[in-house]
């Protein structure tokens, strides 16, 4: 889905009230910034049309989400990067084609 810049903004910056009302409610900094970063990257790479980075970027903020909110207990840690690395390694490569390469002699 492709939206225009000021609606991309907008929705951004009603998520990032509604997040800090959430973190001001529940008093989980920690976890709770992870998280609302983890939306902001997911809204904005689906927003902007950079879905495979947005996924990523949001995959591995939340993974540190709930890694601190589970008290940074290292098996967690460890099942989500093992959780990471096998999603990366199954995914399509890079979306972007070849760089354009000028080889005439001026």
């Amino acid at each position: 889905m492709t939206l225009t810049r000021e609606q991309s903004v907008a929705i951004l910056t009603v998520s990032w009230f509604f997040g800090f009302f959430v973190l001001l409610v529940t008093k989980a900094w920690v976890t709770g910034i992870f998280l609302l970063l983890a939306l902001t990257a997911l809204t904005q790479g689906l927003t902007g049309g950079h879905n495979r980075a947005a996924l990523q970027a949001a995959f591995w903020l939340a993974a540190l989400g709930l890694w601190a909110a589970l008290r940074f207990n290292v098996a967690v840690l460890f099942a989500a990067l093992g959780l990471g690395l096998l999603i990366h390694s199954v995914s399509p490569g890079s979306p972007s084609k070849k760089p354009y390469f000028d080889d005439s002699l001026e």
